[in-house]
């Protein structure tokens, strides 16, 4: 089995959530899982923290790697998928954290 790892993916410093489609998401990870001189892409992805900072934006970045190029994902989350980024986040999920990542967990199914 051939595990790839990626890190401190930040994806809203690449494009608004609003941005996330397919074309964008080939755009940005294309080159880096198809064209890295080393090797097919691997069995497995493993995202180690810090995804960004919007929910829906990071299931659906996460769909479409797992649609386009991996048949595997795992994600451990860090310091930044836990921060609540505007007042618009605060609020829904009561200033708390860890309902952001409750709320997560629920979306990727």
């Amino acid at each position: 089995m051939v595990v790839d790892i990626l890190s401190d993916l930040y994806l809203d410093f690449y494009f608004k959530p609003h941005l996330t489609t397919s074309d964008n998401i080939i755009s940005l990870f294309g080159d880096i899982f198809t064209d890295n001189n080393t090797k097919e892409i691997g069995d497995v992805l493993i995202i180690a923290g810090d995804i960004g900072h919007y929910n829906e934006q990071n299931i659906e970045v996460l769909k479409i790697l797992q649609e386009k190029f991996y048949k595997h994902i795992i994600c451990v989350l860090g310091n930044h998928d836990y921060y609540l980024v505007g007042s618009e986040a605060k609020y829904t999920f009561e200033d708390d954290s860890f309902k952001r990542v409750k709320d997560m967990c629920q979306l990727r199914s």
